[in-house]
This record gives structure tokens, C-alpha cells and sequence, in this order.
């Protein structure tokens, strides 16, 4: 394998393009894979980038959806923008936050209000927390626990990799099978007859990731995230980036970049590199693609959306008790519940409470 042989210094452009292609897929796990919505419906640019404003489908309730970069400065001032209007306008009905209980003790068990590492991992939801309590609003932790989180991850790998040995027996093709039900349902809900309301709903896209904003403020999240999960979960967090590191960096691109070796190579000798290179790039972006977007996105969006819908039935509960109708049917509510998620869970949510014949 060409990872145990001796490198050359590359130029400096060549490493550039290496490290960049060698990382990233590394990059899109960390961050939730926010540039799949490059692949959504296009958007329109009226709307708020970065959220999505709608009615719960069983409700009436105003549901607004603040998308972020986690620990991304710009996405943290417009959380708290979002969240402060509505207070101010006495509309504020609720927060969601993307916390399970025992994560968001954790943070302010390392990180409370008022300390210096909580300026330092500046986050969304925390801000979020924060104006809420300002202004009295309740705080949902909206998430599902991560105890389950992590046995749904080591069950998905577990039946991954069965699958993967099992071409014959339909393994390759449950996999393709969940990856394009996932994507249908949490990246672009519009490909699905269920997902999308009246079918004319809006739901992010590339638009919204490459806001000015956002972009030159990202920086500071690729600093702050790998920061936060090494203290938090320090041996977890070192053996994820090492795997993921070690996997990044023996892909195509490895191969590709060192043009001293590729030189020395027969086409013979590069074609069988070129292979191993791709059949491990292929490997991984099987394992991350059917764990990240079924786990990680579908799974967990249901949970999101069931929690958002428990808020926005409390609201019309509360709206048909003052007003004497009942809930959902004959009164109305202005209170808005707003809910903070990663930008990558913000369509499949939106999908699913848009839902006529709703799942959640």
C-alpha cells in the first residue's frame, strides 16, 4: 500500500488540493454533512436564509425552523436575532433545542453561563437557551437521547457490514434501498408525494450554505466543534477523528498527490493502487452515508418533529382554553414555537410536520 512507502515534499498547490480532498470527508461527518442540501430544491430568497417558517400540518401552529453551523458565530447571532424579535413581539410560545438531557448536562456541567470556556465554545444553543430564559419562555430539549443514539450507530455498522458481505442476498441492495428512502426523506422531502405539504413548500438548499455570512464565520466552527468534542467525550472523540483521519488519508487522493510516486509507478502497478485507493473510499462513504443519513438524520429527525409537535399542540391547547373553541379547529394562536436544529435536519423536520398524513 502506498501509505507505507516514503513520501516526497509535494508543491505547495499539490498539497493544498490533497489535504482539502483528503479531509473532507472526515469534515462532513463532523459537521452533519450540511453541504447535501447543495442537492435540495432550490430556494427562494425571500425567506430568512438558514430557516424555514411554516404551519404544523395538525396544528395551525407557527412553526419557525433557525438552521445553523454548529458553534458558527453568524449562526448564533441569528438564533438569538430570531428568538429576541419574537419575545420582544410578546409571540415567543416555545424553544427546541437539538440536546438530549444528558448532553446538554454535560455542557453546562463544562461550560456554564458566565465562564471563560463558555466564550470560548460560543454555541447556538446555548444563545438559544439563554434569550429564551429572558424572556420566560419554556426550553424543550428536543433531541433523542444519546445512549440510543449510540446503539442505533453500532447496530447500523453491525448490519452495514453484514450487508456488505452479503451482495447476493439482497445486503447491497438494502443499503442502496435506505440510502435514497433517507435522502427522499431528509434532504429533499419535495421528491416525496407525502413530504411537501401543497407541494410549493421551501426548503433549504445551497443558497442557504453559501451565505457570505455564514462562510467567512465558519472558521470559528472548525475550531470550536472538534474543540467541544474532545473535551466532552475526550476518548471517543480521538478515536473518531484517528479513524476518520486514517481513512481520509489512504483514499485516491493520497495517491493522486504524490506525483514522485505516481512517476515511478507502471500502469500496471497505478491501476491496482488506484483500485485499493477507491475500493476504501468506496467503503467508507458506504458506512458514513448509510449511518449518517439513517441514524443520524432520519431517525432522529422523527423525534425532533414528534417533540416540535408536542409544543405546537400545547400552544393550541392553551390558545382553545383562553378563546373557548377547541384546539386546532376554531382557534388560533399567535405564538410561534421556534426550534434551533442543525441546517442538515431542517428539511426532513420540516417534511415530516408539513405531512397531511403525518408520522409524528
Amino acid at each position: 500500500m502506498e501509505w507505507f512507502l516514503r513520501q516526497q515534499p509535494m508543491s505547495g498547490v499539490a498539497a493544498a488540493v490533497s489535504v482539502a480532498l483528503r479531509l473532507l470527508p472526515l469534515w462532513l461527518l463532523l459537521y452533519q454533512l450540511p453541504v447535501c442540501l447543495a442537492f435540495g430544491t432550490p430556494t427562494s430568497l425571500e425567506r430568512i436564509k438558514q430557516t424555514l417558517t411554516f404551519p404544523d400540518s395538525q396544528t395551525g401552529v407557527t412553526v419557525h425552523l433557525v438552521g445553523s453551523m454548529h458553534y458558527n458565530p453568524h449562526s448564533i447571532a441569528r438564533t438569538t436575532g430570531i428568538i429576541k424579535s419574537y419575545g420582544e413581539a410578546g409571540d415567543l410560545g416555545a424553544v427546541v433545542v437539538e440536546q438530549c438531557p444528558t448532553r446538554w448536562e454535560k455542557v453546562f456541567e463544562l461550560h456554564p453561563k458566565g465562564t471563560l470556556l463558555r466564550a470560548v465554545l460560543d454555541n447556538e444553543m446555548q444563545a438559544a437557551a439563554e434569550t429564551a430564559e429572558d424572556f420566560g419562555s419554556p426550553l424543550i430539549l428536543g433531541d433523542e437521547e444519546i445512549e440510543t443514539v449510540d446503539q442505533r450507530v453500532r447496530a447500523a455498522f453491525v448490519q452495514t457490514t453484514k450487508d456488505l458481505f452479503n451482495p447476493l442476498g439482497g445486503g447491497w441492495k438494502d443499503i442502496l434501498v435506505d440510502v435514497q428512502r433517507a435522502y427522499t426523506e431528509a434532504i429533499d422531502p419535495s421528491l416525496s408525494r407525502k413530504g411537501g405539504g401543497e407541494g410549493n413548500e421551501q426548503y433549504l438548499s445551497l443558497v442557504d450554505l453559501l451565505d457570505p455570512s455564514l462562510l467567512l464565520s465558519s472558521p470559528v466552527s472548525f475550531f470550536r466543534y472538534p474543540l467541544a468534542i474532545l473535551i466532552k467525550a475526550p476518548v471517543q472523540g480521538l478515536a473518531l477523528l484517528g479513524i476518520l483521519t486514517f481513512l481520509t488519508l489512504n483514499g485516491p487522493a493520497e495517491l493522486l498527490s504524490d506525483t514522485s510516486t505516481v512517476g515511478n509507478m507502471s500502469p500496471f502497478q497505478f491501476a491496482i493502487e488506484m483500485l485499493e485507493g477507491a475500493a476504501a473510499f468506496t467503503l467508507e462513504t458506504v458506512f458514513v452515508a448509510r449511518v449518517f443519513l439513517t441514524v443520524l438524520l432520519v431517525d432522529r429527525n422523527e423525534v425532533l418533529a414528534r417533540n416540535i409537535r408536542a409544543e405546537c399542540l400545547r400552544l393550541a391547547g392553551e390558545a382553545s382554553r383562553g378563546g373557548g373553541g377547541w384546539w386546532g379547529k376554531t382557534s388560533r394562536t399567535d405564538k410561534v414555537c421556534v426550534a434551533v436544529l442543525g441546517m442538515a435536519h431542517c428539511n426532513g423536520v420540516k417534511g415530516l410536520l408539513v405531512e397531511k398524513e403525518s408520522r409524528v
